[in-house]
């Protein structure tokens, strides 16, 4: 098995323990606002180790979750769930891209810009949001190209 092979398998089971104990907390009325980015941000990691449905799957249970926290509130209350779900859908919109689904990539990607430059708008040095926005525009303009 090669270095990057156990690497993965490693971090692959410690994602999954991570969203196994989060799950129950996240899912949770009495869950705190920590346990539900923590667990969406897990189910992004984990999602880059699933096939790509599984991978596209993961990502809207995390961006549900961080709806659910307002992540998408236009006022931008909550900047950490806003970037997290900024970056979940920057995860989605590349699966989508590889299994063809151009409109679908081409939306989450707009809403990813949108909302990390909302982001950097009220904290400028946001690295997340920094490399969200950066990352959107290279999908985007893969998708120009196409």
């Amino acid at each position: 098995m090669s270095k990057m092979l156990e690497f993965d398998e490693e971090a692959r089971r410690a994602l999954e323990r991570g969203v196994a104990l989060l799950k129950p907390l996240a899912a949770s009325a009495d869950g705190t606002r920590r346990i539900k980015l923590l667990y969406a941000d897990f189910l992004n990691h984990l999602s880059h180790l699933q096939t790509w449905e599984g991978g596209i799957a993961m990502c809207e249970q995390a961006l549900a979750v961080l709806a659910r926290v307002g992540a998408l509130d236009p006022n931008l209350p909550d900047l950490s769930a806003a970037t997290i779900w900024a970056d979940t859908a920057d995860s989605e919109a590349r699966e989508a891209l590889r299994l063809g689904r151009i409109d679908d990539a081409e939306r989450l990607e707009e809403q990813t810009q949108i909302l990390a430059e909302g982001v950097l708008a009220r904290r400028p040095a946001d690295l997340r949001a920094i490399r969200d926005v950066s990352e959107a525009a290279g999908v985007l303009a893969t998708i120009a190209a196409q």
